[in-house]
């Protein structure tokens, strides 16, 4: 898409202005660069930047939204904290344990399962979106959250040390746009490696302590959450829509969740349009309205495998999702027409 610079600016601007990002007097990126020499004393040349520079922010539009408004993205790679990030993202497993009662780790096996729950006439559902998560992450009670994790199954000097680099790195929240260093008041860094576990952490400690109690009394039938997308299915006869919306936004002040209602015995969740057939339920592909069917095109001078990467992609959904016969038919042709439009034999 073609957009105005002028417009592009707006936008990232408001997008900025609307989760209270402040304008830096200068760049931190030495200091945090030193700070990071200084924390891991020994292992400077393993975990740190040689050359570290002020990460970058590009807004990618969202074009299935109203007013299309900004996804941020932040290139990491140059952080100071880059390294110990990833690093740390890669061993935080081998010292906590995290339940994963409630998160799904992709949509293929949730569509398996939705097409096995057993719906009752009273079962609604209704999916959420959590309200940019990482810009609202309360990061000392996710560090204390953390710790008592740490303290479960290691010593305190391990407990310790994990918690002071992750200290530093989450303090390294900043990034320029037009020239400018901006920084939140509050917040986790949206580039960061180590970002996704530690809301994920965070999450999953809340939805135990509240989310289970709903399961318990059986007002909810199901509960998934994909990042930031939740699904839930509730029953009507011991929970109403105000209530549910009105208890899961009041979990946690930080947290604030977008509801999204049911039409026609229909939702959308992640790339599957769930609907309510008497007592089981459907899934089917979802593209949104702002979908194209445009991929390599088979006469460009490009490897074949790359061509064939998207058809590999979507028959494998195809065949991996429990689509019923027409709803596999359709997506087939779907996929034909695709090939079709790209010149493909």
């Amino acid at each position: 898409m073609i957009i105005n610079s002028n417009k592009y600016s707006e936008k990232v601007h408001l997008l900025l202005t609307a989760n209270n990002f402040n304008i830096l007097s200068k760049d931190p990126t030495d200091k945090f660069h030193k700070l990071i020499h200084k924390t891991m004393q020994t292992q400077i040349t393993f975990l740190t930047q040689k050359k570290a520079s002020p990460l970058s922010l590009k807004g990618q539009l969202k074009l299935h939204k109203a007013d299309i408004p900004i996804r941020p993205v932040i290139n990491n790679r140059t952080a100071p904290a880059y390294k110990l990030a990833r690093y740390l993202a890669k061993t935080l497993d081998q010292y906590i344990s995290l339940n994963n009662y409630f998160n799904v780790t992709n949509s293929t096996n949730p569509a398996i399962d939705l097409t096995r729950e057993e719906i009752h006439e009273n079962n609604t559902m209704i999916s959420f979106d959590i309200k940019d998560l990482y810009v609202n992450m309360p990061i000392d009670e996710t560090l204390n959250i953390l710790k008592t994790k740490l303290l479960q199954n290691n010593n305190i000097q391990i407990t310790y040390q994990m918690l002071s680099s992750l200290k530093v790195i989450l303090s390294q929240n900043y990034f320029m746009f037009q020239q400018k260093i901006y920084e939140p008041e509050h917040g986790i860094s949206m580039g960061s490696l180590i970002s996704s576990l530690i809301a994920e952490i965070f999450l999953q400690h809340y939805e135990e302590a509240n989310i289970k109690q709903l399961m318990d009394m059986k007002s909810i039938a199901l509960y998934l959450r994909y990042v930031d997308d939740i699904l839930v299915i509730y029953d009507t006869t011991k929970i109403n829509l105000h209530t549910i919306n009105t208890y899961l936004n009041k979990i946690h002040n930080n947290i604030k969740l977008n509801p999204i209602y049911e039409e026609h015995n229909s939702i959308v969740f992640l790339y599957l349009t769930i609907t309510c057939r008497h007592t089981k339920l459907e899934v089917h592909i979802y593209r949104k309205p702002t979908t194209t069917d445009t991929t390599i095109n088979f006469l460009s001078n490009h490897p074949i495998e790359h061509k064939m990467a998207t058809f590999r992609f979507h028959i494998t959904r195809m065949h991996s999702l429990s689509l019923d016969p027409d709803k596999k038919q359709i997506e087939w042709e779907i996929i034909q027409s695709i090939a079709k439009n790209n010149n493909f034999p």
